[in-house]
């Protein structure tokens, strides 16, 4: 022990990885965690509870857990808290560093109170030689996630902020980031504020120092949402044709008014989960449904269940559909996508088998209606 004492003596302000070389929930990519040595020694974010050994094996190869002084968590998901159970049990000394709502999540997680300390925004950590600022980024991806930043390397850490997969980190950001764009923004914004001198995200490559590529790479991305053209997406299923009719008017009507719009009959469509991508990617919906067994069919329903609530909610949209007597299928339809928080552009538009001109003009004021919010939305 007296060796590794020694050995950790020498190794001052060194930033180590100690994660685990494989993501264990896929991905292909590495599960970043750190080690920051100096005349006090802090750890940064976890691994998962079946890693725990392995993880502790990563520390001790470079100093003992009894020499660890606190853990700072800038997620605590139990996929980063699920290790602390055993390094606690090693060394009940260690402090642990977490926002308001990480610490919750630790201690609901664990099952029992930690030694811990709330993480403010703009604060800071004094730990011998090491000295470390915190900095709050909510809903990237969860509630508690935070930026903590050593000024002695000049060095981020980031998180799932620009975090790659083994294809890279635009698709990492597509595949986990893009559900939480606002968010996102405003840390790149105090990423960009920080001005660090290199970055040591949550997953895949590390260090990075291609910064600047790497913050315009996310503007790009989150721009891609907020184009001048707006975007619906129209999606619909129809059994005697009488709703697709509609759709077709409807599609015309707000290609009229310079929406962009793509269509899809759900009864065909090959890859529902592309549509729902497309939903996501729009900036507004409008769903056609008949009604089958007073509900509405299946494609419908695996439509709706892909969606994802975070980019759908605020988006105008309407419902409508023809019916054979009851008509079911178009309320359960606008019901779920009102749970689901989008902008209702009025109540649900059900007709009896072929549509009459009036159903039609109906459903061609709900397109205008639609189309009018878009353009308050852009010129917002």
């Amino acid at each position: 022990m007296h060796g590794m004492q020694e050995r950790s003596e020498a190794m001052k302000n060194e930033i180590i990885n100690i994660g685990i070389p494989e993501n264990p929930f896929g991905g292909g990519a590495s599960l970043n965690a750190w080690l920051l040595t100096g005349e006090k020694n802090i750890l940064i974010d976890g691994v998962p509870e079946k890693h725990a050994e392995e993880y502790i094996k990563n520390i001790s190869a470079h100093i003992s857990p009894d020499k660890i002084d606190c853990i700072v968590m800038g997620h605590a998901s139990p996929e980063r808290t699920g290790c602390l159970k055993r390094l606690l049990e090693l060394n009940g000394n260690i402090k642990v560093y977490a926002s308001v709502a990480g610490l919750r999540n630790i201690e609901e997680t664990l099952n029992f109170s930690v030694n811990g300390e709330i993480c403010k925004n703009g604060g800071r950590l004094e730990a011998g030689d090491n000295s470390l600022e915190f900095y709050l980024t909510p809903n990237v991806t969860w509630p508690d996630t935070m930026l903590t930043y050593s000024k002695q390397h000049e060095a981020l850490f980031t998180g799932e902020l620009f975090s790659s997969a083994a294809e890279g980190a635009a698709e990492f950001y597509e595949k986990n980031l893009r559900f939480f764009v606002p968010y996102v923004k405003a840390a790149v914004k105090k990423v960009k504020d920080i001005s660090p001198k290199v970055l040591y995200p949550g997953r895949g490559t590390a260090p990075a120092r291609n910064i600047n590529e790497l913050t315009g790479l996310y503007d790009r991305l989150y721009a891609e949402k907020f184009q001048d053209t707006k975007k619906v997406l129209l999606a619909y299923a129809s059994r005697s044709g009488n709703t697709a009719a509609v759709a077709g008017k409807i599609q015309n009507k707000l290609e009229s008014r310079g929406v962009s719009v793509l269509s899809f009959d759900l009864t065909c469509c090959t890859s529902l989960q592309r549509v729902a991508k497309a939903a996501e990617d729009a900036d507004g919906l409008v769903l056609g449904t008949y009604t089958n067994k007073r509900t509405m069919p299946q494609c419908v329903w695996d439509f709706i269940s892909s969606l994802n609530v975070n980019l759908m909610s605020g988006k105008p949209y309407f419902v409508f559909g023809s019916q054979g007597w009851s008509g079911e299928g178009v309320f359960m339809a606008d019901s779920i996508l009102s749970m689901l928080k989008l902008r209702h552009c009025g109540k649900a538009l059900s007709f009896t088998l072929a549509p009459s001109e009036s159903d039609i003009s109906s459903a061609l004021q709900y397109a205008q209606t639609l189309a009018d919010k878009l353009s308050e939305v852009q010129h917002a």
